[in-house]
């Protein structure tokens, strides 16, 4: 790099190169200039005052033809730009196409908001928008959120409109009225608007065949529905959504005379088609439970949030075509110790049945007096779910009975708390058309002594020496369940691949089918446990069995699906935009 010196020496060659001895000595000091010294130096100057003058001429009228240029180019660019407009990707797709395309778009709670659904996909452009309205099947789903009654008038028009637009196409219809009608001040005139409103719809829902139907209290919405006339006979599915079961506080607020003036909800008398009903709140009392729906037609209902036993037991005997039933229960040891009946009823329709208990008390209960009410012959799918215990029955007589009920299953899951191991083996031992199987072990009772008696070809007494072990129980069985409640010992380890390893070799006893899948759910705090088994169970993955690790992160120990109230819809997360 040259020194500071070096580049002013080479700065003073350069003026004493360009300008006069007069000039330079002139520019070296301030002096007052003399006559010829101004002479002189105005004579230097014309020469390049003239070329500068030439040159700032030149770049005017550079400036000015990039100025042109840039004006012909804008030009250009614009029509470039408009004919890649029209020859965008997007502008040779056939409207068919495009019509596809904005269906398969469309959120899972379509509701008339300005950021998702329908409309925000009119206001592209006037094709997109001809496309969205020529297109039924955009409008045959809509999710309302009523947040305030002072609206109802827009909500009515908004109704109409949407589902005008669906040309007689199937509905799906969901609102959801935000606001309570609990406090009596507003009761009166929350209640009137409501009644206008379900009224007024009423030409709209036709053709609607799932419907839904919630609030905090639903149980306090049910007189605006009193005088509603709907033609509900396309309607195959009724949702109801509420955040609180029926409460007696309710009636509080009704005199006599007011109550028996309220009658009974005849709205879904002419449901011809209606064949599902999923509750998430029993919204009405036991004696008028019969009165709500046609119970006797449904064949698939849930009721997603705790009913107590009697309200179960009557909605089992109310559906006499049930073919699946998901329900969770409220039940004491008392109640569920003092059920009984003089023959079972017969449900003979009855093939998928889910039963979560919330309460405390032996689970044997559930097999030895709930499912004993009721006669089961064509069941083939049972899972129960047992909430946490914090009290104790004393030894169950006759505990055998209820496994009699499990012949005909070819599903069975049971979470949430263990079973007594010589229990569980006699449940095995009856369930011979058996196919998918998930229990949780190693917990309070030992998990090898199950895994023992599932083990082909073993024979052994049990632990009271009351019953034999049959050898090959589970026959049929090809998708095993396990849910690890605790860490197994190395000595588990083993057994567990003794087990699999038996049932998925080549060679296996006569009328025995292989396990073809095995899914082991494991505690959260698992560390490398789930690395280890998929080691130790190398050898039955070789012989064909596949083998899925999990975690257990729920929860619930064993996640059930089921028919989500409302399809999974929030209505204070999708709030409605009314236009």
């Amino acid at each position: 790099m040259p020194s500071c010196e070096s580049t002013s020496l080479r700065e003073a060659a350069q003026v004493a190169a360009d300008y006069p001895p007069d000039i330079i000595s002139s520019l070296s000091n301030n002096a007052p200039l003399t006559e010829s010294e101004v002479k002189a130096v105005r004579s230097f100057r014309a020469a390049p005052a003239v070329a500068l003058a030439k040159i700032r001429e030149q770049i005017e009228g550079l400036e000015r033809h990039a100025r042109d240029l840039k004006e012909e180019a804008a030009l250009h660019a614009n029509k470039v730009k408009a004919c890649d407009m029209i020859l965008a990707p997007i502008r040779r797709v056939p409207l068919d196409v495009l019509r596809e395309i904005i269906h398969h778009s469309m959120p899972k709670h379509p509701a008339p908001s300005r950021y998702h659904g329908p409309l925000p996909l009119g206001r592209v452009c006037s094709t997109w928008r001809a496309v969205v309205l020529s297109s039924p099947r955009l409008w045959t789903t809509l999710f309302l959120a009523i947040q305030s009654p002072t609206q109802l008038e827009q909500y009515i028009e908004l109704v109409k409109e949407w589902f005008s637009r669906a040309k007689g196409l199937p509905l799906s219809f969901y609102f959801y009225f935000t606001r309570d009608l609990w406090n009596a001040r507003y009761r009166e005139y929350l209640a009137h608007n409501l009644k206008v409103f379900l009224m007024s719809i009423t030409p709209a829902i036709t053709h609607v065949r799932r419907l839904g139907i919630g609030c905090p209290r639903i149980c306090n919405i049910r007189q605006c529905f009193m005088p509603v006339r709907w033609d509900l006979r396309e309607l195959e599915r009724l949702d109801f959504l509420s955040s609180r079961a029926y409460c007696s506080e309710y009636l509080a607020n009704f005199d006599d005379d007011e109550i028996a003036a309220m009658g009974a909800v005849t709205l879904f008398d002419a449901t011809p088609s209606l064949t599902t009903a999923v509750v998430d709140q029993v919204f009405v009392s036991a004696s008028e439970l019969p009165d709500v729906l046609p119970w006797s037609q449904l064949t698939h209902v849930v009721i997603s949030k705790g009913i107590y036993v009697r309200h179960w037991i009557l909605t089992m005997e109310l559906c006499t075509q049930l073919r699946t039933g998901d329900f969770i229960i409220v039940a004491s040891r008392h109640d569920l110790l003092n059920l009984s009946a003089a023959s079972p009823r017969v449900h003979a329709h009855l093939e998928n049945l889910v039963i979560k208990l919330e309460r405390s008390y032996d689970p044997r209960a559930v097999f030895n007096n709930l499912l004993q009410l009721f006669h089961l012959p064509n069941l083939v799918t049972l899972a129960l779910y047992f909430g946490i215990a914090n009290d104790h029955v004393g030894a169950l007589t006759n505990d055998h009975e209820g496994i009699q009920l499990l012949g005909s299953l070819h599903a069975l899951s049971i979470s949430g708390i263990d079973l007594p191991a010589a229990y569980i083996h006699r449940l095995l031992d009856e369930t011979v058309n058996l196919r998918e199987l998930s229990v949780p072990i190693f917990s309070n009772t030992p998990g090898d002594l199950l895994l023992e008696a599932m083990v082909y070809g073993n024979t052994r007494r049990s632990s009271d020496n009351n019953y034999s072990i049959g050898s090959n129980i589970l026959p049929q069985l090809s998708v095993l369940t396990l849910v690890l409640l605790a860490m197994p010992n190395p000595e588990e380890t083993a057994t567990l691949g003794t087990m699999l390893l038996s049932r998925c070799n080549r060679v296996l006893p006569a009328n025995c089918q292989p396990l073809t899948k095995v899914v082991l759910v494991l505690p959260a705090r698992s560390g490398s446990l789930a690395h280890t088994l998929e080691l130790d169970l190398e050898q039955c993955e070789a012989a064909g069995l596949q083998v899925d690790v999990q975690k257990l992160d729920d929860e619930e120990e064993f996640p059930r699906r089921r028919l989500a109230p409302f399809k999974g819809w929030n209505p204070y997360v999708y709030l409605t935009l009314p236009h």
